[in-house]
Protein backbone atom coordinates (compact mmCIF):
# COMPACT_ATOMS: atom_id res chain seq x y z
CA UNK A 1 0.00 0.00 0.00
CA UNK A 2 1.23 3.39 -0.79
CA UNK A 3 1.08 5.78 1.98
CA UNK A 4 1.51 9.22 -0.41
CA UNK A 5 1.52 10.09 -3.70
CA UNK A 6 3.44 12.75 -4.98
CA UNK A 7 1.92 15.15 -7.29
CA UNK A 8 5.15 16.09 -8.83
CA UNK A 9 5.84 12.79 -10.02
CA UNK A 10 2.63 11.96 -12.04
CA UNK A 11 2.22 13.02 -15.37
CA UNK A 12 -0.19 15.60 -15.84
CA UNK A 13 0.08 16.09 -12.47
CA UNK A 14 -1.89 19.22 -11.38
CA UNK A 15 -3.98 20.81 -14.32
CA UNK A 16 -6.31 23.54 -14.70
CA UNK A 17 -8.49 21.89 -17.35
CA UNK A 18 -9.41 23.79 -20.37
CA UNK A 19 -13.09 22.68 -20.23
CA UNK A 20 -14.26 24.37 -23.58
CA UNK A 21 -11.56 21.61 -24.73
CA UNK A 22 -12.69 18.81 -22.22
CA UNK A 23 -14.37 15.64 -23.99
CA UNK A 24 -17.96 14.82 -23.40
CA UNK A 25 -16.58 12.12 -22.16
CA UNK A 26 -14.35 13.21 -19.83
CA UNK A 27 -16.67 15.11 -18.42
CA UNK A 28 -18.82 12.54 -17.25
CA UNK A 29 -16.38 10.46 -15.79
CA UNK A 30 -15.61 13.93 -13.77
CA UNK A 31 -19.28 13.88 -12.75
CA UNK A 32 -19.19 10.30 -11.57
CA UNK A 33 -16.11 10.44 -9.65
CA UNK A 34 -16.87 13.88 -7.79
CA UNK A 35 -20.73 12.08 -7.21
CA UNK A 36 -18.95 8.82 -5.92
CA UNK A 37 -16.26 10.35 -3.16
CA UNK A 38 -18.95 12.42 -1.41
CA UNK A 39 -21.15 9.48 -1.88
CA UNK A 40 -19.96 8.42 1.66
CA UNK A 41 -21.56 11.28 3.66
CA UNK A 42 -24.88 10.65 3.39
CA UNK A 43 -24.66 9.07 7.03
CA UNK A 44 -24.19 12.96 8.03
CA UNK A 45 -26.76 14.41 6.00
CA UNK A 46 -29.35 11.57 6.16
CA UNK A 47 -30.53 11.23 2.98
CA UNK A 48 -28.52 9.57 0.03
CA UNK A 49 -26.31 12.96 -0.81
CA UNK A 50 -24.17 13.78 -4.53
CA UNK A 51 -22.51 16.53 -4.41
CA UNK A 52 -24.09 17.34 -8.26
CA UNK A 53 -27.91 16.12 -8.36
CA UNK A 54 -27.85 16.44 -11.87
CA UNK A 55 -25.18 16.27 -14.88
CA UNK A 56 -26.52 20.15 -16.11
CA UNK A 57 -25.97 21.30 -12.38
CA UNK A 58 -22.20 20.12 -12.60
CA UNK A 59 -21.96 21.48 -15.98
CA UNK A 60 -23.17 24.70 -15.24
CA UNK A 61 -20.61 24.33 -12.20
CA UNK A 62 -18.25 23.84 -14.33
CA UNK A 63 -18.39 26.63 -16.51
CA UNK A 64 -19.47 29.04 -14.20
CA UNK A 65 -16.93 32.04 -14.76
CA UNK A 66 -15.75 32.42 -11.43
CA UNK A 67 -15.32 28.86 -10.41
CA UNK A 68 -11.54 27.05 -11.80
CA UNK A 69 -11.07 23.06 -11.09
CA UNK A 70 -8.26 22.00 -10.20
CA UNK A 71 -7.83 18.14 -10.92
CA UNK A 72 -4.63 15.79 -10.12
CA UNK A 73 -4.08 13.30 -12.79
CA UNK A 74 -2.45 10.90 -13.65
CA UNK A 75 -2.52 9.74 -17.14
CA UNK A 76 -6.14 10.40 -18.33
CA UNK A 77 -7.10 9.17 -14.65
CA UNK A 78 -8.40 11.92 -12.35
CA UNK A 79 -7.69 10.93 -8.92
CA UNK A 80 -8.73 14.49 -7.32
CA UNK A 81 -9.90 17.44 -7.56
CA UNK A 82 -11.41 20.70 -5.89
CA UNK A 83 -12.95 23.64 -6.80
CA UNK A 84 -12.28 27.34 -5.88
CA UNK A 85 -13.93 30.59 -6.99
CA UNK A 86 -12.57 33.41 -8.27
CA UNK A 87 -12.14 35.99 -5.35
CA UNK A 88 -14.03 39.64 -5.98
CA UNK A 89 -12.08 42.69 -5.03
CA UNK A 90 -13.16 42.46 -1.17
CA UNK A 91 -12.62 39.20 -0.76
CA UNK A 92 -9.63 38.09 2.38
CA UNK A 93 -10.02 34.72 1.38
CA UNK A 94 -9.67 32.25 -1.54
CA UNK A 95 -12.96 30.23 -1.26
CA UNK A 96 -13.09 26.44 -2.52
CA UNK A 97 -14.91 23.61 -2.27
CA UNK A 98 -15.91 20.50 -3.69
CA UNK A 99 -12.49 18.84 -2.46
CA UNK A 100 -13.31 15.52 -3.07
CA UNK A 101 -10.43 12.22 -3.39
CA UNK A 102 -11.62 9.06 -5.25
CA UNK A 103 -12.05 6.40 -2.84
CA UNK A 104 -9.34 4.26 -4.31
CA UNK A 105 -6.68 7.44 -3.94
CA UNK A 106 -7.70 7.83 0.07
CA UNK A 107 -5.30 8.46 2.86
CA UNK A 108 -2.21 9.21 0.17
CA UNK A 109 -1.85 13.01 0.87
CA UNK A 110 -3.65 13.85 -2.20
CA UNK A 111 -6.29 16.84 -0.33
CA UNK A 112 -3.14 17.73 1.46
CA UNK A 113 -1.73 18.37 -1.47
CA UNK A 114 -4.55 20.24 -3.04
CA UNK A 115 -4.81 22.86 -0.64
CA UNK A 116 -1.34 22.91 -0.52
CA UNK A 117 -1.58 24.59 -4.11
CA UNK A 118 -4.99 26.80 -3.59
CA UNK A 119 -2.60 28.13 -0.54
CA UNK A 120 0.13 28.93 -2.98
CA UNK A 121 -2.81 30.09 -5.43
CA UNK A 122 -4.36 32.56 -2.68
CA UNK A 123 -0.69 34.17 -1.23
CA UNK A 124 0.22 34.61 -5.23
CA UNK A 125 -3.23 36.70 -5.44
CA UNK A 126 -2.41 38.87 -2.03
CA UNK A 127 -4.85 36.93 -0.56
CA UNK A 128 -5.11 36.83 3.61
CA UNK A 129 -6.54 33.20 4.00
CA UNK A 130 -8.56 30.07 3.03
CA UNK A 131 -12.23 29.30 3.09
CA UNK A 132 -14.57 26.59 3.12
CA UNK A 133 -18.05 25.71 4.06
CA UNK A 134 -18.92 22.48 5.59
CA UNK A 135 -21.73 21.30 7.73
CA UNK A 136 -21.84 18.18 10.88
CA UNK A 137 -19.36 15.98 8.87
CA UNK A 138 -16.94 15.47 12.03
CA UNK A 139 -13.96 13.82 9.93
CA UNK A 140 -14.03 16.43 7.36
CA UNK A 141 -13.95 19.32 10.36
CA UNK A 142 -11.31 17.46 12.35
CA UNK A 143 -8.68 17.04 9.01
CA UNK A 144 -9.18 20.50 7.81
CA UNK A 145 -8.57 21.76 11.64
CA UNK A 146 -5.68 19.74 12.83
CA UNK A 147 -4.34 18.98 9.30
CA UNK A 148 -4.44 22.50 7.48
CA UNK A 149 -5.12 24.84 10.47
CA UNK A 150 -8.64 25.71 9.84
CA UNK A 151 -11.03 27.39 12.60
CA UNK A 152 -14.63 28.25 12.59
CA UNK A 153 -15.47 31.82 11.93
CA UNK A 154 -18.51 31.57 14.22
CA UNK A 155 -20.32 28.37 15.00
CA UNK A 156 -17.91 25.96 16.36
CA UNK A 157 -20.39 22.86 14.70
CA UNK A 158 -20.75 23.77 10.97
CA UNK A 159 -20.26 26.89 8.74
CA UNK A 160 -17.09 28.60 7.19
CA UNK A 161 -14.23 27.53 8.39
CA UNK A 162 -10.91 29.85 7.59
CA UNK A 163 -7.22 29.44 7.75
CA UNK A 164 -5.27 33.15 7.77
CA UNK A 165 -2.12 33.32 6.97
CA UNK A 166 0.38 34.70 9.46
CA UNK A 167 0.85 37.77 8.94
CA UNK A 168 4.91 38.25 9.24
Amino acid sequence: MVDRIEVAKLSPGFIEPDIALMPETERCELWRAINAAFAEYEDFIGKPYKRFTTYEQFIQSLTAETNHYLLIKDGEKSLAGVCYQEPDELSETLYFGTLWVALEYRNMDLASQLIGQLEREARKRGLKGMSIQLYRIPTLIDFYRRRHGFVFAIDETRGQMVKYFDCK
